[in-house]
């Protein structure tokens, strides 16, 4: 999971740079989801392997609307595979997500997550880690008066960064999140800083390169057949997967897309978080250099397998010829 990073040193904090784009404010707001297809055929396990680490085994249990999502540690040694309760996903009768729990593997609760919305519009989300004090996240919209239409969604973190006032913005284009502004966040001798992210896709709307201002970018390719896991995160997600996956993105207790299936790729100074075939099963991941800070290139390759229906069933993720990490999924 993602780390913020926290440093101990006075940097003046940067303003967040805003696009030319003309905006006209939406009041109470109720952006609309972009039409996509219902998802189906979303895998019912998976098990994921590092190295000489144990597999991590997890199960799926889907209801219909108004919806629930239960995970399931799996432990192999039993005939059962819905051992232990790993989380659960809650949504109201429209298919947005309400609420989000992550569980420990005795059972107790490690993260809450709580939406509050407004016609079905995101306006907060209350956030409560076991270890840490309850935070609130305040969320906004806005849009463009340009053309191609741009959505902008402003989050306030409050507290959350050791009560460093952090406000982040993000645009999209329908539900492709197109950039985020970050900046250099200060409160007394602390600092936290995100880097700005700018975001490009391929014809078929898949990721094509995240580039970074600061740090490392990266590529991304892709199988020119075969299904990925796009039903799995849209599910999720909810109907506004594409807001909530990058509002709860900074650590692993507010992201909704969980270990194993938001993973960074690291290696010698290179750290690449992805979505696990959250576009389209991927086929490498690389490093863009930025720079004489940030001048490595690390390739991760996906040797992958898949069913008579085109569903991805297995992974082998290599660097520079040595296996990484591999990826099983059963329908």
């Amino acid at each position: 999971m993602r780390s913020y990073r926290l440093l101990t040193t006075m940097i003046v904090a940067l303003p967040i740079l805003m696009l030319s784009c003309q905006k006209k404010d939406l009041g109470i707001d109720n952006p609309e989801p972009p039409v996509v297809p219902v998802p189906t055929d979303p895998p019912q396990s998976l098990s994921y392997k590092v190295s000489n680490d144990e597999s991590i085994n997890l199960s799926f249990k889907y209801t219909e609307l108004p919806g629930k999502v239960s995970v399931y540690y799996d432990d192999t040694a039993t005939e059962d595979k819905f051992d232990h309760l790993f989380a659960t996903y809650n949504f109201n009768s429209d298919g947005y997500l309400t609420g989000n729990t992550f569980y420990t593997i005795t059972g107790d609760v490690k993260s809450n997550i709580t939406v509050q919305r407004s016609n079905n519009t995101i306006k907060s989300i209350t956030v409560e880690p076991s270890n840490q004090q309850r935070s609130t996240f305040q969320v906004s919209f806005s849009d463009s008066a340009g053309a191609p239409d741009y959505t902008f969604m402003y989050v306030d973190y409050g507290n959350y960064f050791e009560n460093i006032p952090v406000a982040m913005r993000f645009v999209y284009n329908d539900d492709k999140l197109v950039s985020s502004s970050g900046g250099t966040f200060t409160s007394g001798d602390n600092t936290v800083f995100f880097p700005s992210l700018s975001y490009r896709y391929n014809g078929n709307n898949r990721l094509e390169s995240k580039v970074a201002d600061l740090y490392y970018g990266a590529d991304y390719s892709y199988e020119y057949g075969g299904k990925g896991l796009d039903s799995l995160f849209r599910i999720l997600g909810g109907k506004d997967w594409h807001y909530m996956e990058n509002i709860l993105n900074y650590d692993e207790n507010t992201s909704i897309f969980f270990y194993p299936l938001y993973i960074t790729l690291s290696k010698n100074s290179v750290d690449i978080d992805i979505y696990m075939h959250r576009y389209g099963s991927l086929l490498e991941v690389s490093s863009i250099p930025n720079g004489e800070d940030y001048p490595e290139i690390e390739r991760f390759n996906f040797l992958n397998s898949f069913d008579d229906n085109n569903k991805i069933t297995q992974t082998t993720i290599f660097n520079n010829g040595d296996e990484y990490a591999s990826y099983q999924f059963q329908y």
